[in-house]
């Protein structure tokens, strides 16, 4: 179907081509990562800032008392964020977890990822600590934000008024189905990417056959000819002197 000098020309193209195509894989695949983790973020962010303002909107009314069977017991903003956690879980995938240094009540004993958490936040680099890990082998978005300690905190902690971070809400939720989708548009792009290039590349060989290829394989042949005639000539001429002397 092509000339020596057509196969090269392809098989360069076809490598050019197919580099591109691989950059371009990678590089959307990295931007889709990237846009689903921002999206848990946001999430987590969202369940974040929703507990802070319903913890310091409690604090400045200095508790609030709820109905417990015939009487009423009054409910702190901890208490308040422990009992989110605690009815939440069956209900919501959410975890939820106030976790302070040296915190004497076990519910706010921080872990493994709420301690390096705390002491980033408290090295002041960042405003928050997120990442994905492994639990039972299925992702986990693990995030963290320092606890805020306002004005009217300081009605039950003194001990924390200022502005250095003390501790964390830890909010913790699977990521299952943000990852298989991700593995789902991989497949879809990868699909996408190939049947474009081998479209493209068929249309290039037609093209490249049509245009390039057939018109300098006929001028080549049309000057091999030409070369061929006039060394006929050459030689009939050369002939013909010859028989004269």
């Amino acid at each position: 179907m092509f000339s020596v000098l057509g196969k090269k020309i392809v098989l360069s193209i076809v490598a050019i081509w197919g580099l591109c195509w691989l950059v371009l894989l990678l590089w959307l695949t990295g931007e889709q990562r990237k846009f689903l983790l921002d999206q848990l973020r946001y999430q987590a962010e969202g369940v974040y800032h929703y507990i802070v303002l319903s913890r310091h909107r409690i604090a400045s009314k200095g508790g609030i008392y709820v109905k417990n069977g015939g009487e009423y017991k009054l409910v702190t903003p901890s208490h308040f964020t422990k009992d989110v956690a605690n009815y939440a879980q069956g209900r919501l995938p959410y975890r939820v977890k106030v976790a302070v240094l040296h915190a004497k009540n076990p519910f706010h004993v921080p872990g493994d990822f709420e301690k390096e958490a705390i002491l980033e936040l408290q090295r002041g680099n960042r405003k928050e600590v997120w990442r994905v890990v492994r639990d039972h082998g299925n992702p986990l978005f693990r995030f963290a934000a320092p606890i805020t300690f306002k004005r009217e905190c300081g009605n039950c902690h003194e001990e924390y008024s200022g502005e250095k971070v003390q501790g964390c809400i830890s909010i913790a939720f699977p990521a299952m189905g943000v990852f298989k989708e991700l593995e789902r548009n991989k497949v879809y792009l990868f699909v996408y990417l190939l049947s474009s290039l081998l479209v493209v590349f068929s249309l290039l060989c037609f093209l490249l056959k049509r245009s390039i290829l057939d018109p300098l394989n006929s001028l080549w042949w049309h000057l091999v000819q030409r070369v061929k005639e006039d060394n006929r000539c050459a030689y009939h001429h050369a002939y013909r002197e010859e028989q004269c002397f």
